[in-house]
């Protein structure tokens, strides 16, 4: 089975230069036409009588696609956090709270989504997150994610804004737990405007194989989106 799996992280909706637009980022997604899409920074407001935007309700009422909203913070009427867009159907999500060091508690908390997804009538699991800031932070996130991985011998993708480079521990430890990097050596997906540097991941078990992995050229977030396409095996 082919699908199309993106990560995107989407700055709240706000481009590199202008005003947030929620609608072109949809568009974006669109254009791409993905299976499934990991969304970091994701901004959630409660309604009325506050004057923000519901941006899971908005994008799951542009997109027309089944999207799940996974909360890593929440200070009065606003949350932040992830969101795990799927077509096929969904049969369960959890977020879960990542570690963070001392210095760091109570300041931009950061969390994991799981999504398990049926996919050809056979269960995957979707992991998005976006990591901390430190390299002390995501290595102790890392290895709470590696845990996951570990835990079910089935298929898993993971996905997300990893705020960490090619050659970092972090994706050494990812590794070890038997992921393989859709885009290694690939394109960089930040700052949109000019990237630099790759800090967004397609990570698969074996049950996969990688077609192609590759980022679109946008500036609607301050990221580049990176796609892959995959071949679920038998």
């Amino acid at each position: 089975m082919r699908l199309r799996v993106m990560t995107f992280n989407i700055h709240g909706g706000r481009p590199a230069e202008g005003p947030v637009d929620l609608n072109a980022v949809a568009a974006v997604i669109h254009r791409l036409k993905p299976d499934l899409v990991a969304l970091q920074e994701v901004h959630c407001f409660l309604p009325p009588p506050y004057a923000f935007q519901n941006q899971p309700h908005q994008l799951r009422r542009l997109l027309g696609m089944e999207l799940y909203f996974g909360r890593a913070l929440r200070l009065g009427p606003v949350a932040y956090g992830n969101a795990i867009v799927s077509r096929a159907p969904v049969e369960r999500v959890r977020t879960r709270a990542l570690a963070t060091t001392r210095q760091w508690k109570g300041l931009e908390p950061r969390a994991s989504m799981e999504a398990r997804v049926l996919l050809n009538e056979q269960q995957v699991r979707f992991l998005n997150t976006h990591l901390g800031l430190t390299p002390e932070q995501r290595c102790l996130q890392v290895r709470q994610i590696t845990q996951l991985v570990r835990s079910e011998p089935g298929p898993v993708i993971v996905a997300g804004d990893l705020n960490a480079t090619e050659d970092s521990v972090e994706l050494q430890l990812l590794t070890e737990a038997g992921l393989s990097d859709c885009a290694a050596g690939g394109p960089p997906t930040f700052p949109a405007i000019s990237p630099r540097c790759r800090i967004d991941y397609l990570l698969v078990s074996r049950h996969f194989a990688v077609e192609r992995c590759f980022t679109e050229e946008t500036e609607v977030s301050d990221h580049r989106p990176l796609i892959a396409d995959l071949v679920l095996r038998d």
